[in-house]
């Protein structure tokens, strides 16, 4: 048996960022109660990356706050949904030769925009090309990009030349860094979440360590992003707080036993 090989996504073609609400702004009114519109192809890549973010992580909402979330993604205040649907634009433009002749027939078809999820092609599309790889065999990469975006929201503040510095390349010192670092996030992050934890320790070893990290450590992050990121994304202010105070009890305590400075 033949072994699949899967190639790394090139994010390096452009993708567009307009919200659903801004490409649909002047739509075709040929169907005044938008149960039956054929969609240009920026409009259709707009429902596409909705329809995706929504099955990727509607999980985090119940389902009486469903229609809710949906109507959420499409205005995507705040920039709530930048993630998924910036990785979903880059998934579009990686489809093998097959998904995309499936994307040209789709964009070819009428569109039901009144009750989205009754596009039953549309979502099996999604759902296999899209989805399926990001919770499996992408899902390292979603991880990786997610921890990428989130970087200046959650470790701009902190001087990490100076955490680099005082680690160095000693293998001792990593683990015992690591170590205190999560510890310090117990005791400073009381009332964090174990995922808000997890997800900050990830991100500052790939900051401290750079090249060493691993493809568990993104599949990981991958993991709690994919099931909660609207709580991380709204809580971005108080973890970047969180982190920054432990780093810095972390160097006073270094400086206390004589430890580098900054």
């Amino acid at each position: 048996m033949s072994e699949t090989i899967h190639t790394v996504l090139d994010l390096s073609r452009p993708v567009g960022r307009l919200s659903f609400r801004e490409v649909f702004r002047n739509a075709d009114s040929s169907s005044p109660d938008n149960t039956n519109l054929r969609l240009s192809e920026a409009q259709f890549i707009s429902l596409v990356k909705v329809l995706f973010t929504y099955g990727l992580h509607y999980d985090e909402v119940g389902q009486e706050q469903r229609p809710f979330f949906m109507e959420s993604i499409k205005d995507n205040e705040l920039g709530l949904f930048d993630i998924p649907m910036t990785f979903c634009a880059h998934l579009l433009n990686n489809l093998d030769e097959g998904a995309r002749l499936e994307f040209r027939k789709l964009l070819e078809m009428d569109h039901n925009l009144r009750d989205m999820l009754s596009n039953e092609q549309l979502m099996d599309f999604v759902e296999m090309e899209l989805i399926d790889p990001s919770v499996s065999y992408r899902k390292w990469e979603y991880g990786r990009y997610a921890m990428d975006h989130m970087a200046t929201s959650f470790l701009g503040s902190v001087d990490w030349k100076t955490e680099q510095l005082a680690v160095g390349q000693d293998n001792s010192k990593i683990e015992d860094y690591l170590e205190g670092l999560d510890n310090r996030l117990d005791l400073f992050g009381t009332e964090l979440d174990d995922h808000e934890k997890s997800l900050l320790l990830l991100m500052s070893k790939t900051k401290v360590l750079e090249q060493n990290y691993t493809l568990m450590d993104y599949m990981l992050a991958g993991d709690i992003v994919q099931s909660n990121l609207v709580g991380l994304t709204l809580r971005k202010e108080r973890l970047a707080t969180v982190l920054k105070t432990t780093i810095e009890n972390g160097r006073s305590k270094g400086r206390d036993k004589g430890g580098p400075k900054p």
